[in-house]
């Protein structure tokens, strides 16, 4: 299923097959940089699983990115309601090196905000 496109990206439900790509990324330390650690294959599949079952019961969270070009998975943006300190929403995302300086984060991110408000009826101040 896609949940919304932009001009270059698909924004789609998570396939078994992205696990592969998913672990890989997870794997990279420097796109894990700024995370306590990266992650192993098996705490990858413990991810993947919690990620795809949120996002099929909620109808968000982290949504799979691929482009249209090739249809291949080159990472993830994600849009998550916290509660836990202040009611907010996050934004984030996370991508293979590859793709990095292309503005691609940026664009779906900014998608991500624009769903969120056609589809979740979400309101404010920017």
């Amino acid at each position: 299923m896609i949940f919304f496109e932009t001009p270059r990206l698909k924004i789609r439900q998570w396939k078994d097959s992205d696990l592969v790509q998913l672990v890989l990324l997870n794997s990279d330390k420097d796109v894990m940089k700024y995370f306590s650690s990266t992650l192993s294959k098996d705490d990858t599949k413990k991810y993947f699983s919690k990620i795809k079952n949120n996002l099929n019961n909620n109808g968000f969270g982290f949504y799979a990115v691929e482009f249209k070009k090739d249809n291949n998975f080159i990472g993830f943006s994600e849009i998550d309601f916290i509660d836990d300190f202040r009611p907010c929403i996050e934004i984030g995302w996370r991508f293979k090196k590859s793709v990095w300086g292309e503005g691609i984060a940026t664009e779906a991110a900014k998608e991500c905000l624009r769903y969120a408000k056609k589809q979740f009826k979400i309101h404010w101040n920017l």
